[in-house]
């Protein structure tokens, strides 16, 4: 055969933002060679005439080498940098017949192929890093600090999605529960003494903090006595059994 083929929307996977590295044009020839007198030519049509040039094409592919029977060859195509995968339309592949030898009494040149494949190497997609998780905003300790090993923090009502934790030094406040749609951060702390602490959200990795509750007193981690109950509690909750909760809980109803 005289090759003359054409492919449009040419690459099966791949984004068009991607750039482009590498093209290669890899063919593997049958039983009829492809002789130095002939030229296989390859031609990238490029859209929206993007400058300078709306095409990229090259003569020769073959570099005016002879391609034998049964052999299989990969060219590398010259890529301008910054071009991209959506750049490329199409790609057309076109065989010019030469004389194989050297005589103008020689018959055409017909190569020959079995298989004709094109491959674009593309650099990585490039991402953005996801955003930081949104800070805690409007926390308060319950009850002015820690009690008996305990804290309480009411905050507005943040993301179900987000990791929550304590910023509290040598304090070493730990979570051991929330409840997002309130706002509500219950844990526990390991040290006493006073100080300034934060809540904060954690996602993928990063992390943002509310702004800072200064002088936070945290009273004994062991104590005896009648158990805490914080004065305030979040809107739909009550003080119950040492914390809060909804008020229509019928533990907190008992006679």
């Amino acid at each position: 055969m005289t090759p003359d083929l054409f492919y449009g929307r040419p690459f099966l996977h791949g984004q068009p933002s991607q750039a482009l590295e590498q093209l290669v044009v890899f063919t593997q020839t049958n039983d009829d060679n492809l002789c130095h007198q002939s030229s296989l030519d390859f031609h990238v049509n490029l859209t929206g005439g993007r400058p300078p040039l709306d095409f990229i094409h090259i003569n020769k592919v073959q570099y005016a080498g002879s391609w034998d029977n049964h052999e299989q060859h990969a060219v590398n195509i010259f890529v301008p940098a910054g071009l991209k995968l959506g750049d490329i339309d199409s790609l057309h592949i076109h065989m010019q017949s030469g004389h194989c030898n050297d005589s103008f009494l020689d018959s055409d040149d017909g190569w020959n192929v079995s298989r004709i494949a094109i491959f674009a190497f593309l650099a990585p997609i490039e991402t953005s890093p996801p955003p930081p998780p949104d800070a805690p905003s409007g926390c308060k300790v319950a009850g002015g600090g820690g009690f008996c090993g305990g804290v309480e923090f009411n905050c507005d009502g943040f993301s179900a999605g987000d990791a929550i934790g304590v910023s509290s030094g040598a304090i070493g406040v730990a979570v051991t529960g929330t409840a997002p749609g309130i706002g509500l951060v219950l844990g526990t702390y390991r040290g006493e003494g006073t100080a300034s602490v934060a809540v904060c959200a954690t996602k993928a990795g990063l992390t943002s903090c509310g702004n800072p509750i200064p002088d936070v007193a945290f009273g004994p981690v062991s104590c005896t006595g009648v158990p805490f109950h914080p004065p305030v509690c979040p809107t739909g909750l009550i003080p119950c059994e040492g914390t809060c909760r909804p008020f229509n809980d019928p533990e907190c109803h008992k006679m």
